[in-house]
């Protein structure tokens, strides 16, 4: 990544020992042994801090491991608790199970709601059962289709080990037909002026930035993880730039950006 990105510490050498900490702690509590004994005896009984979380029977020992000590996502964790607004609704795309949703709908004021998207009929089956059981469900809409900007249907295909999939093509001969829904529709069809937005889509960010701008125009806060190479990931803060917003932070491969005219209300 470009130095010219925002960091969490300007040490380079306490940044480096941090980062190798991190690493070994992540370790230890998904793929490690902690991790794996946990998500061992709690696959099928896992929780996190706001309840039990139903998980597909095809999730792995660590993913499992992940969630109950909250390392799961955690990037995009920390980011969303450092700069999501409190007082906007939310779109989340790709919301898989809903973990990072609980996370969401906790933050955000009482009146407001996540509206979570999700390619897959059935994670999103487990992300509406999970937000339901933390006591968010009021406040969960669940969207079913693949954000894509090509055809009104696309393949989707769901990896066999994890809670998520990914876009294969616009040839429907492998995976499952899953309609295409867009950024415009969303914000469209619930009349959603002002709104944060929250996504990780597998390499669909890049299209939405490309294809959808004028929807952004009113999203005071982006959070996204951010896939491809170095210059791709530059080009998308470039345009997101251009397109009024600011890059305030980055974890790994998760970029905060904000609105720059709303930065004081976010840096108070």
């Amino acid at each position: 990544m470009g130095s010219h990105y925002p960091q969490t510490t300007s040490d380079p050498s306490l940044k480096r020992l941090l980062s190798w900490l991190r690493g070994v702690v992540y370790w230890l509590i998904t793929a490690g042994p902690i991790g794996l004994i946990a998500g061992r005896l709690f696959r099928h009984r896992c929780f996190d801090c706001f309840g039990p979380i139903v998980l597909p029977a095809s999730v792995s020992y660590d993913i499992a491991g992940a969630i109950i000590f909250g390392a799961y996502e955690h990037p995009e964790r920390k980011l969303i608790q450092q700069w999501l607004p409190t007082d906007l609704d939310c779109i989340e795309l790709g919301c898989s199970i809903s973990v990072i949703s609980r996370i969401i709908l906790h933050k955000l004021e009482a009146t407001r709601r996540v509206f979570a998207v999700e390619a897959s009929e059935t994670l999103l089956d487990f992300a509406t059962r999970n937000a339901t059981a933390a006591g968010f469900g009021e406040r969960f809409t669940p969207i079913h289709g693949a954000v894509h900007y090509i055809g009104e249907y696309v393949n989707f295909c769901e990896h066999g080990e994890h809670i998520r999939g990914k876009v294969a093509s616009t040839s429907l001969s492998d995976g499952t037909p899953t309609r295409c829904i867009t950024l415009a529709q969303i914000v469209q069809a619930y009349g959603l002026k002002r709104f944060s937005l929250v996504m990780d889509i597998e390499g669909s960010e890049f299209d939405l930035v490309a294809k959808d701008a004028y929807s952004l125009i009113n999203c005071q806060a982006l959070i996204v993880e951010v896939h491809g190479d170095d210059i791709k990931k530059s080009g998308f803060v470039e345009a997101l730039s251009g397109q009024g917003f600011t890059l305030v932070e980055v974890r790994h491969a998760v970029f905060a950006f904000t609105r720059k005219h709303a930065a004081n209300s976010f840096y108070s």
